[in-house]
């Protein structure tokens, strides 16, 4: 089996699995950023309050894990790969449920997860969160929020795991050059 064929099928077996009427109306919400902008709010407040003055230079590389995951997903990577959505696929319309607007851009990687496994990684790995709870609630986020996107039928579950991938590598890097470079110089 193609790794396309293979895609389409786990596509195709998540959207059955949670298919319900509930899962409907409330999994398109899980992928707007309007549904989190307060819990980014939340963060901004939350690591100011914990780190103080440090916790400018954490909202600050957050703001830039996010910004270069998504030029390069959006004005790179995308283009390149050049996959088209399910959602644009006609040999998937009797079988696959839109629950939102299809972007008439390319699918992978997926900008959501990317986006939301960089912020998570940088997080997580730059050491502005610390306590394991939260630690997972910002990978399970990371997840729900790409997961959503496969159940609303505008990505590949490949896509997903591409975006997270590299969300995660860039959360890496800039969380090393944070402590190599700002929180370095800060402790001097």
């Amino acid at each position: 089996m193609m790794l396309q064929e293979l895609d389409t099928q786990l596509l195709l077996v998540w959207q059955n699995l949670l298919d319900s009427s509930f899962a409907d109306a409330f999994v398109p919400y899980l992928r707007n950023k309007e549904t989190w902008f307060p819990a980014y709010v939340l963060i901004i407040i939350a690591l100011v309050r914990y780190h103080g003055v440090k916790g400018w230079y954490y909202v600050i590389g957050a703001i830039l894990a996010l910004s270069f995951s998504d030029i390069l997903n959006s004005h790179l990577l995308k283009e390149w790969i050049a996959r088209p959505r399910p959602c644009q696929v006609a040999e998937l319309a009797g079988q696959l449920k839109v629950l939102v607007r299809c972007s008439p851009h390319f699918s992978m990687p997926s900008s959501h997860a990317s986006n939301h496994f960089a912020l998570s990684a940088f997080l997580v790995l730059s050491g502005a969160v610390t306590d394991v709870k939260w630690k997972a609630v910002l990978w399970c986020w990371a997840s729900m929020i790409g997961l959503a996107q496969v159940y609303v039928g505008v990505h590949y579950p490949g896509d997903i795991l591409a975006g997270a991938i590299l969300g995660i590598f860039l959360g890496f890097m800039l969380s090393y050059g944070l402590k190599a470079f700002w929180l370095k110089r800060m402790n001097q």
